[in-house]
């Protein structure tokens, strides 16, 4: 962080007074509408803000268009800043955004010691992050270092007020959309998701739906980039903060849908060197795969779709190949199919020859991601492949692609030496 770019908004809080011990709080029903906000597609709330008829889609309001409100300063530079959003589109974003940061710095100097105007001030709060974090994104080193520094400025403000958890939700989203966008630093990006998340979370928990909504967007972020990264460091680190999001949602919102989510997650997560059980379920064939059944071979169990590129072109070639120089009794393969109509599961198999037993739930009720198998250990992605030893104890889940062979060949030695 670079503390000579605070200076501009420290700059307006101390012209303001507004260092004082008694900053200005919310009402009760302002507070009650800044803690519901709604989800975007990306996983991540928008930015909270009452549904008005002067209200943008990011949950900032602007100024009015009367006369009356026109002669008030904020409401004017309200309305500039939606002009300046709208012009965007054809102009210079980066521009626009500069001078959005800048109006909005405005409004706070103007807003700040009018306990009447706290929702301005909040707006402007708003107007000036997301300026920020769209500067942040497409601009330089210094564009980012400015979005620390304000959000650093709110919180040496005051860490408990509203304006406080803006900061630290626009820097949790700054890091996803980065997670995102980013290959070589996708675990490095993550892993600041997950930070500034928890720590929303810890602090704000009163805003229940953006805490929910950023702590499981950034478990299942870490946990997938976990499964999929080449180093094996890096997915230990991805999973390590995958398993702090979810517990933080266990023990403050165990009844949330998304800590019960999460629940199932860790259910999966803690099942190495645990015996597997509650794992049934009916074949193609008409009969019953069930983890009883599994004793004495190394079983290869995998969640799998059609339409997964993934699955067809690299995990399928292995399990093939697994399948055909590996003798069946000492390994067995199990599918677990995600297709939403069995009948995509049954051509699947015989078009691409997919091998093993393959689970497929009949009822349109449990297909799909509805499966009672997806459902009760919290699987999160297709493909997804577990490996179990030949005594039934659960080898490793979400196995990754370069580990698989390795893998099996030190449970068939397990296996071997067992015998002997």
């Amino acid at each position: 962080m670079c503390p000579r770019l605070t200076i501009a908004l420290f700059a307006v809080f101390i012209v303001a007074g507004c260092g004082d011990n008694n900053p200005v709080q919310p009402s009760q029903a302002e507070s009650a509408a800044d803690e519901s906000a709604s989800r975007s597609t990306a996983g991540i709330p928008a930015a909270v803000g009452r549904p008005e008829r002067n209200t943008l889609t990011d949950g900032t309001r602007v100024g009015g268009n009367t006369a009356a409100d026109l002669q008030d300063p904020t409401a004017r530079l309200l309305t500039e800043i939606q002009q300046l959003r709208i012009r965007a589109s054809t102009g210079s974003v980066t521009d626009s955004n500069r001078t959005i940061a800048n109006k909005a710095t405005e409004i706070l100097r103007l807003t700040m010691r009018d306990a009447s105007r706290q929702e301005e001030f909040l707006d402007g709060i708003r107007h000036l992050l997301q300026a920020r974090l769209e500067l942040a994104l497409t601009g330089s080193a210094t564009d980012v270092d400015q979005l620390y520094a304000d959000v650093q400025a709110l919180n040496d403000r005051d860490p408990e007020a509203l304006a406080a958890a803006e900061g630290i939700y626009y820097l949790a989203k700054f890091a996803h959309t980065q997670a995102r966008k980013s290959q070589q630093q996708k675990t490095e990006w993550n892993v600041s998701f997950s930070k500034w998340a928890r720590e929303f979370g810890s602090r704000f928990s009163q805003q229940t739906e953006r805490a929910l909504s950023l702590l499981f967007g950034a478990g299942r972020s870490c946990e997938m980039t976990a499964a999929t990264t080449e180093s094996s460091e890096e997915s230990k680190l991805l999973w390590q903060e995958a398993r702090l999001c979810y517990v933080q949602l266990i023990e403050n919102w165990p009844r949330e849908t998304q800590g019960q989510e999460a629940a199932a997650v860790l259910r999966r997560l803690d099942l190495p060197g645990q015996q597997l059980s509650q794992f049934s379920g009916p074949d193609l064939n008409g009969g019953k795969v069930s983890a009883e059944q599994f004793s004495g071979r190394v079983t290869l169990i995998y969640f799998w779709d059609s339409a997964s590129r993934d699955f067809s072109d690299h995990w399928l070639p292995l399990l093939q190949k697994a399948d055909a120089k590996l003798s069946p009794n000492s390994i067995r393969l199990v599918g677990v199919n995600l297709d939403d109509e069995i009948d995509e599961c049954r051509n699947a198999v015989r078009e691409l020859k997919i091998p093993g037993d393959q689970i497929c739930f009949e009822d349109d009720q449990q297909r799909g991601w509805d499966s009672p198998l997806v459902q009760f250990w919290g699987v999160s992605q297709s493909p997804s492949v577990w490996l179990v030893g030949h005594d039934g104890i659960v080898d490793a889940v979400d196995v990754r692609r370069p580990d698989l062979v390795t893998r099996i060949n030190s449970l068939l030695k397990a296996r071997t030496a067992s015998r002997n």
